[in-house]
C-alpha cells in the first residue's frame, strides 16, 4: 500500500490563490 500524497501543479509565486491546483492521490483497493 502506498501512502496518499498531494502533487502541487503550481505555487503561490506562480498563480493567484483562486488558480492554485493540486492533485490528490489516494490508493484504491
Amino acid at each position: 500500500d502506498a501512502p496518499p500524497f498531494e502533487l502541487y501543479l503550481n505555487t503561490p509565486m506562480d498563480a493567484a490563490p483562486a488558480d492554485l491546483r493540486t492533485e490528490i492521490h489516494l490508493p484504491l483497493r
